[in-house]
């Protein structure tokens, strides 16, 4: 499942910065957010 995360993230990556030039209000940049989140609470959890 993280790995699919991460590869989410890049695809929303690419989408944010490629596509839209990484406006804040994008609609790339809400879901991009809440992938990373949830990537960095499980990088959080794996390191305890």
């Amino acid at each position: 499942m993280i790995a699919a995360l991460r590869s989410a993230k890049a695809a929303l990556e690419h989408g944010y910065h490629e596509i839209c030039g990484g406006e804040p209000d994008s609609i790339w940049a809400d879901p991009l957010k809440e992938v990373t989140a949830v990537l960095d609470r499980a990088d959080a959890h794996q390191s305890t």
